[in-house]
């Protein structure tokens, strides 16, 4: 498990933008952390559909995060995107946070 800094923003698609301290507070995060300009992530999209609709019940956040920016996002992800919370990251500070 990784601790996110508090201080990081985090850009969920049609959202506000919020630090992960506001978002996380109550529950934790189970994300599938993609980069749409790799062919192994799209090979990856429905097992981790099924995994985050698994978690989707639980006392925890399910959440895609996306390495582009909200359009890239939205096109990456398709009708995925609506399925749970998606976060964009445009400039790859989640996943530099979590030290992907």
């Amino acid at each position: 498990m990784t601790t996110l800094p508090a201080d990081l923003v985090m850009h969920p698609l049609g959202g506000e933008d919020r630090t992960a301290e506001a978002q996380l507070t109550l529950f934790h995060l189970v994300a599938v952390v993609l980069d749409p300009y790799t062919y192994e992530s799209s090979w990856l999209l429905d097992a981790a559909a099924r995994v985050l609709d698994e978690f989707s019940g639980a006392d925890c956040r399910t959440a895609w995060v996306v390495a582009a920016d909200e359009d890239g996002a939205k096109s990456f992800l398709g009708d995925l995107a609506t399925r749970h919370l998606t976060f964009a990251d445009p400039d790859r500070e989640f996943v530099k946070a979590i030290g992907a």
